[in-house]
């Protein structure tokens, strides 16, 4: 191999080994909060932002609606949990961004169904499956008549929930 050849192969290398590989399902994924405009037009994309802790969801809530307001963007309550093979999927496939062109204006809030059980059972947002994805009313609470829950397991579980969400956030 030549000079050449080599100083190529390691460019063409080092180039392929830097491309982002798909976490599975069940891998721990970032949770920071994406920067989202406070004034103007909504971002293209799908926000998925984890819930303050030890804050009540009304309090949550209640900001995000005013949040969103301003931005035209949608809010829902999503529950999920680490043991959830749907909730997985969708988390995984929302936060590699897989989801933003179908929900380019939706801002998901995102709770734990274990380490906030106490604090969701208040504000009306537990159910008997999970996911959970729930509207809010204006008092912050989750909306018990315009919610969706549950999914299919396995890889199909994102192609499951897309067209129900969107019917669900379509319903004003």
């Amino acid at each position: 191999m030549t000079g050449r050849s080599r100083a190529l192969f390691w460019l063409a290398f080092a180039f392929l080994g830097c491309k982002s590989e798909s976490a599975p399902p069940g891998a721990t994924t970032s949770t920071a909060s994406p920067v989202v405009a406070t004034t103007g037009a909504a971002p293209k994309k799908l926000a998925l932002v984890k819930a303050k802790p030890h804050v009540p969801v009304e309090v949550l809530m209640k900001e995000e609606l005013e949040r969103t307001q301003a931005t035209g963007q949608q809010v829902i309550v999503y529950v999920g949990a680490s043991w959830c093979e749907p909730c997985r999927y969708f988390h995984d496939a929302a936060a590699r961004g897989e989801l933003d062109e179908a929900f380019p204006n939706l801002r998901v809030i995102e709770f734990d169904a274990d380490a906030d059980e106490a604090r969701l059972t208040a504000a009306g947002c537990r159910s008997r499956m999970i996911p959970l994805f729930s509207r809010v009313t204006t008092e912050g609470k989750c909306d018990p008549d315009r919610r969706m829950m549950g999914s299919i397991k396995g890889p199909g579980a994102v192609d499951n929930i897309t067209p129900r969400l969107r019917e669900l956030l379509g319903g004003s």
